[in-house]
């Protein structure tokens, strides 16, 4: 006689819903836990949510309405320096991942100085890594 789980039933899950920035290859291990079953094996119905924007997605983790979110670190500090207080729990890199796009008369990182560079919003990751390579 071979015993099998049974498997939790739908009621029995706690809803948990994760921002996400935008549909982005750093968040390919959240989708891999939903479609691995990781999440119902720990009783969460987890929905993935895309905040179309970090900034937007940590002031909406703020307030409440979302319960964790996969996001920049500069929307946390923007926040907490704000009076907020998020927490990073988990980090899926180390360092800044971030790439630049020029035109065909940039050789080198000396020929932007003075020049314009183009960020996704103020107070965004892209922004703050530009100002830290400043």
């Amino acid at each position: 006689m071979t015993l099998m789980p049974s498997p939790m039933g739908a009621a029995e899950l706690t809803p948990f819903k994760i921002g996400i920035s935008e549909a982005v290859n750093t968040v390919l291990p959240l989708w891999m836990a939903e479609a691995g079953g990781f999440y119902r094996a720990q009783g969460l119905k987890v929905e993935i949510i895309n905040m179309q924007g970090g900034s937007r997605g940590a002031q909406e983790l703020q307030a409440g309405r979302i319960d964790a979110m996969h996001v920049g670190l500069s929307s946390v500090v923007r926040l907490n320096r704000a009076g907020g207080d998020l927490r990073t729990v988990a980090s899926l890199s180390n360092e800044v991942r971030f790439t630049f796009f020029v035109n065909a008369g940039v050789k080198s990182a000396a020929d932007l100085k003075g020049g314009v560079i183009a960020v996704s919003t103020f107070g965004s990751e892209s922004d703050a890594t530009v100002a830290m390579w400043s």
